[in-house]
């Protein structure tokens, strides 16, 4: 389907937090998210330089489930809703057969069922190229259940969050956005059809990474919208702090400012922007988690009555943004 890369040419990258396309070279952050690219890896490769196709599908995961949700979902955290949680039913409460019960969020994508929670659970374990899913008491076996209870109430929250903001995706977008993963990852039908059988996958839950995907980049693209825009005096006096070390040629002559003007701006944004999401990501987090009920066994980090891990120390605003976690 796609054409393979021609030798010699430019890589295209991806950034591997949000996804967006980086331009060649890379650079230091993210275009669209702000986010700081790993000097290593100066953000994903795309899908088909990977050789295992097994991993290809996982890209797209990476995209909605990096950094509990995303960065950029998270620095809209402070849109909308009741945080006291006041109304969540007790663990012991839930209904039959719901394992995690999200409020808050479109009808039908808060309940999370056993059902739905070991059909992803058997992917999981296929995604990490394991011939079943290991059994109960073994360390693996936790870590997955873990990851794969975190990831379906992940995905919740997004659809929750896009609901508060009225950000919806149409199955025109959805088909859109299927075809152009088949095109750019796979080289033909058939291999993309194997890798869907080798992940355990259906059609649906293919088109249901899409939508995610979808509804985590109109998120993000809002959030860019509000996002403020640094002023000229902002600009200049960036400039005169930093002119002689970056803005001064060998031989002295230092580059004035209109020269440079657009330059500051662009990084400047992407700065704020990258603040921004780093400011507000503990309080989407707080808000969403606080809708969350899991039952017993099954209560994870993301669950009201979960186990909350020890949270790092914040940073100085003046540092750089952290990088983003690997890719599941």
């Amino acid at each position: 389907m796609g054409d393979s890369e021609t030798a010699g040419q430019p890589k295209t990258r991806f950034c591997h937090s949000c996804g967006a396309e980086l331009g060649d070279p890379p650079g230091s952050f993210c275009p669209e998210c702000g986010t700081k690219l790993s000097t290593t890896e100066q953000g994903a490769k795309l899908p088909h330089e990977e050789k295992s196709s097994r991993t290809l599908l996982w890209v797209v995961i990476a995209v909605v489930a990096a950094a509990g949700v995303g960065a950029a979902i998270s620095a809209l955290a402070s849109r909308g809703g009741s945080d006291d949680g006041s109304s969540l039913p007790s663990p012991s409460d839930l209904p039959p057969d719901t394992i995690a019960l999200v409020m808050e969020v479109p009808e039908g994508a808060g309940r999370i069922t056993e059902g739905t929670f070991y059909r992803h659970l058997d992917q999981a374990a296929a995604k990490g190229q394991l011939d079943k899913v290991p059994a109960p008491g073994d360390p693996e076996y936790r870590e997955l259940k873990e990851t794969t209870v975190g990831e379906l109430i992940q995905a919740a929250w997004i659809k929750g969050q896009a609901n508060e903001m009225g950000i919806s995706v149409t199955a025109k977008e959805v088909d859109k956005k299927h075809e152009k993963l088949k095109e750019q990852s796979f080289d033909s039908e058939a291999e993309y059809r194997k890798t869907v059988e080798e992940l355990h996958f259906t059609e649906a839950d293919v088109r249901g990474l899409m939508e995610l995907e979808l509804l985590t980049e109109k998120i993000q693209k809002e959030l860019r919208e509000d996002s403020p825009r640094p002023s000229d005096s902002e600009i200049e006096d960036y400039y005169e702090e930093v002119k002689a070390d970056q803005f001064t040629k060998p031989n002295g002559d230092v580059q004035p400012l209109d020269e440079v003007e657009d330059q500051i701006r662009a990084m400047l944004k992407q700065q704020g922007e990258g603040k921004a999401f780093e400011r507000f990501v503990k309080d989407f987090e707080d808000r969403w988690r606080s809708r969350t009920v899991c039952a017993p066994g099954f209560a994870v980090e993301a669950c009201s009555n979960g186990k909350r891990k020890p949270q790092p120390e914040p940073q100085d605003q003046d540092s750089d943004l952290p990088e983003a976690p690997p890719a599941p």
